[in-house]
């Protein structure tokens, strides 16, 4: 077991809050006005991911940058699950949130303006898992480290909030983590991740009113039973879905299998969750004809102007065109040359 008291930085924040005193004279005597440069949790968000990592214990000894070195083979990790200000008081929860450290050894970088980076996490007693979307606030910049880390938020509505407070102990709030998924270049990659997050105590002022110190602390052990699937991609496409004649529909899903020994010990399995996604790809052209593709190949990418036939034959080394219509589905291939053709259009 390996204990880790996670960053120094939360109770820095709490005792340098930003207290701008303004005072003036008036015929009434000295009246003085207080102003907060945003909350203790909008402030946290915005420190840097390196400075929250220096300082704190993880895996059981103190966090040190070599033990973190590039790897072309490596995985990204979780490195740590932060509870940021829990309390059981109301009025104080305001401030709670949950964090995420992410150590990203090919220093590949992550889609961060996506809603596809996701945690799958579970707290307390609650059965299952629930699969929470991670906002990327920012990553390591040091020369020779850029993106090695990585600070993300678990975003939560005010339901799964309030259903996580409702449902952690007080005395021991637990969050196990089972994986996490990571876009890059806008393909999505699941890193199982299999850990248990025990917080015990408070931060200073989310405790008790009469406490006077930080007492938080932080315990992390790896699940009891983790499984490792091999999942296998298919798909489906039907025929002839849509009435525009060049749109075409494609159902993706995968298929796994459990071991045996998994369903004697724990009995037949009652669910699977998944996430379904609907897309539209950019505009796709399929030939089998190597002339063809070879005069399209190097118009990849850039836009050109059909126009009318003469501006076309004028302006445009392309003599080819896709009629992408109902009405074009008698003509073979429904390909054509330029010359035969008034006006394109491109489509999937």
């Amino acid at each position: 077991m390996t204990k880790a008291k996670i960053h120094n930085a939360i109770a820095i924040l709490l005792s340098l809050v930003c207290i701008f005193v303004v005072t003036g004279v008036s015929g009434r005597g000295v009246s003085t006005a207080y102003a907060e440069s945003g909350s203790i949790r909008e402030r946290y968000e915005q420190t840097d991911v390196m400075s929250n990592l220096e300082g704190s214990i993880i895996g059981g000894k103190e966090f040190d940058i070599k033990d973190y070195p590039h790897s072309e083979t490596g995985k990204p990790q979780v490195i740590s699950l932060v509870e940021f200000c829990y309390s059981y008081y109301a009025d104080k929860q305001s401030d709670y949130g949950l964090y995420v450290y992410i150590y990203n050894p090919q220093d590949r970088k992550i889609d961060g303006d996506t809603e596809r980076n996701k945690i799958q996490l579970s707290y307390g007693d609650k059965a299952g898992y629930t699969k929470y979307t991670l906002k990327c606030l920012n990553y390591s910049k040091d020369a020779g480290f850029e993106g090695r880390f990585y600070k993300f938020k678990v975003m939560l509505s005010a339901a799964e909030r309030e259903d996580i407070l409702k449902i952690v102990k007080s005395d021991e709030r637990v969050y196990r983590v089972s994986g996490i998924e990571l876009s890059v270049k806008s393909e999505v990659t699941e890193y199982a991740c299999a850990q248990e997050y025990k917080y015990k105590g408070f931060a200073k002022g989310y405790g008790s009113e009469l406490s006077e110190s930080d007492t938080l602390s932080c315990t992390a052990d790896g699940l009891e039973k983790h499984l490792s699937l091999d999942v296998h991609s298919t798909f489906w496409r039907p025929k002839g879905t849509h009435d525009d004649g060049y749109t075409r529909d494609t159902l993706h899903s995968v298929y796994f299998s459990v071991p045996n020994e998994i369903i004697e010990e724990y009995g037949e399995m009652t669910g699977v969750h998944a996430t379904w996604l609907n897309a539209y790809t950019n505009p796709i052209l399929v030939t089998g004809n190597k002339a063809v593709y070879d005069a399209l190949q190097k118009h990849l990418g850039r836009y050109v102007h059909g126009g009318t036939r003469e501006e076309m034959n004028a302006n445009t080394d392309l003599i080819y065109a896709l009629v992408a219509t109902r009405a074009a589905e008698g003509l073979r291939n429904d390909v054509v040359t330029a010359d035969t053709l008034h006006t394109t259009r491109m489509s999937a």
